[in-house]
């Protein structure tokens, strides 16, 4: 009997033989008039790109619908040349131009563009548009190439040594960081967007001033504009207040989003972003803003004096962090964290401390502490979110009060709880969309109390009914 291996060694031999013959043809290539391209996109647009900024790189197939024919395709190329702010990758290849590029049947390639924009002297956002043009078979294709551009004020490394204001004319934005001298005030009026480009801070040890309007709010966020990029944390530095009691700090409808630290007060970031450096208090006011998406804490704070009201923290590990000591007050404050893949909410939504180690090389620090919390809503994603850390080694003072919040709390006979409701859902809107509207049959209505009522809520409604809800948003009836 024959070896049943030699039997199917032969099949298999004939087999390859087969293939390789077919393999060696040529497929043909269609020089039909008719026959075109098809793309997975016919317009590719950009985001806004700031001036002399690379944009993100954004990409479309193209495709040859024909099951059995070849496409050559004779030339592709930027109509702009080498002249345009676009610059492409065309099968694989760093080129604007290429020709004599086959496309088998049924199959498919890919083209990535990026572009940077020059400056073009208007502060208004413009329009930056080129193609990228197929020749197939005398047939002229194309695909639009869309950005919107906007100059901006560029500061690189910048030190403030004189008073400043920064008007809505166009962006701001900083490279690795500003510094405001001791001496010197910066003003941002109502409008203005300051970008903070990767990594970069605003460390301010002289006034900071910031005068939003309800409905001209200033922002400060990262450099990159895509709709994907609006909710992804730690882009960005943060703004650090330091240690100087004559400094202003004040911030009026600002919204402070993305960034490792939002709001840092009292930190002196000379050495290290955690080192703790003796010195005078800081002294900074918040309100009817929103602080959001940190990586870190939207608010942190070391021995200063902080006051917040009328605004919304959410969205990170732990939002609100009183690491040592000071005094904090936050009023008709809306504070929450969920647990999600892009935050790791593990910590309280509300930490107070009265003790603070930068690193384990270096002495504990404590001070004092002083918090209150009154018509605040603190909820979250964890059974407990509120953290409390006193000083067992000097017993300096530690005093803090929460009064008519809703609070998510596993300490239910704390005294330091005043009229507060525990474990009741606010029943937010639509926490997902970031909305923190209440809705009708939320235990916040009506149920703050007027001791420091605002006249008006986070977004400028009125509070008259005598009755104030509990939370930076007032309830109203649609």
């Amino acid at each position: 009997m024959k070896n049943p291996l030699l039997k199917y060694g032969l099949i298999l031999s004939a087999l390859t033989a087969i293939i390789l013959l077919n393999s060696c043809r040529d497929t043909p290539i269609s020089d039909d008039p008719d026959e075109k391209l098809e793309f997975s996109n016919d317009t590719l647009l950009f985001d806004t790109v700031f001036t002399t900024f690379g944009s993100t790189t954004k990409f479309f197939k193209v495709f040859n619908p024909n099951a059995n024919k070849a496409l050559n395709i004779s030339s592709v190329m930027l109509a702009g040349g080498e002249q345009s702010p676009y610059r492409l990758n065309i099968d694989g290849e760093a080129t604007n131009a290429k020709t004599d590029i086959q496309i088998e049947p049924l199959d498919s390639m890919y083209v990535f563009a990026e572009l940077t924009v020059d400056p073009s002297g208007e502060n208004l956002p413009f329009v930056v548009q080129d193609s990228v043009v197929f020749n197939v078979n005398g047939n002229l294709q194309d695909v639009d190439l869309v950005a919107y551009g906007q100059n901006a004020h560029f500061l690189f490394r910048d030190t403030l040594k004189d008073d400043v204001v920064w008007q809505d004319d166009k962006p701001y934005v900083i490279i690795e960081y500003i510094e405001i001298d001791s001496l010197a005030t910066l003003t941002i009026e109502e409008g203005v967007r300051v970008h903070m480009h990767n990594g970069a801070s605003i460390v301010a040890t002289g006034s900071m001033i910031v005068n939003g309007t309800k409905d001209s709010v200033v922002t400060f966020q990262g450099t990159r504009l895509e709709a994907n990029y609006q909710d992804i944390p730690g882009q960005w530095g943060g703004i650090f207040l330091q240690r100087n009691p004559n400094a202003t700090y004040s911030f009026e409808y600002t919204n402070i989003r993305n960034a490792i630290f939002g709001l840092g007060v009292g930190l002196d970031l000379n050495q290290n972003y955690f080192e703790f450096v003796g010195g005078e208090e800081a002294f900074c006011t918040v309100k009817n803003s929103i602080v959001q998406n940190s990586f870190g804490a939207n608010i942190y704070t070391l021995a200063s004096n902080v006051y917040v009201e009328n605004t919304l923290i959410y969205n990170s590990n732990n939002p609100v962090w009183a690491a040592l000591g000071g005094y904090m007050e936050m009023v008709h404050t809306t504070i929450s964290s969920p647990t999600n893949s892009r935050y790791t909410h593990t910590t309280p939504s509300v930490i107070l401390s009265g003790i603070f180690q930068a690193a384990e090389n270096l002495p504990l620090a404590t001070a004092p502490l002083e918090a209150k919390f009154t018509n605040c809503i603190v909820w979250g994603g964890i059974e407990e979110e509120i953290g409390i850390i006193e000083d067992t080694l000097t017993f300096a003072s530690f005093d803090y009060t929460f009064e008519n919040c809703i609070l998510k709390t596993d300490s239910l006979t704390d005294p330091n709880y005043v009229n507060c409701i525990l474990n009741d859902d606010p029943l937010f809107k639509d926490r997902s969309e970031e909305d923190f509207n209440i809705l009708e049959y939320s235990p916040a209505i009506n149920n703050g109390t007027n001791a420091v009522m605002l006249n008006t809520d986070q977004e400028g409604n009125p509070r008259d009914d005598g009755l104030p809800d509990i939370g930076a948003l007032e309830f109203f009836p649609e």
